[in-house]
């Protein structure tokens, strides 16, 4: 058996209905939490700092 199918076949599940399954479970687990507006607006302006500073450092270097 060649190496690539041996790849194909092991990254098929065995069984896809059991990995659905599971899946669901952690969902039902898990539940997502719903994010009010100020929560979301707060996590974009640290993304937009976490940028920045990233930019400034790389100015910084050169």
């Amino acid at each position: 058996m060649s190496i690539e199918r041996r790849r194909r076949l092991k990254k098929r599940p065995k069984n896809p209905k059991a990995e659905k399954e599971k899946q669901l479970k952690k969902q039902r687990a898990n539940p997502k939490k719903e994010l009010s507006n100020e929560e979301i607006e707060a996590k974009k302006k640290a993304q937009r700092t976490k940028m920045f500073e990233k930019k400034k450092k790389l100015y910084k270097k050169i």
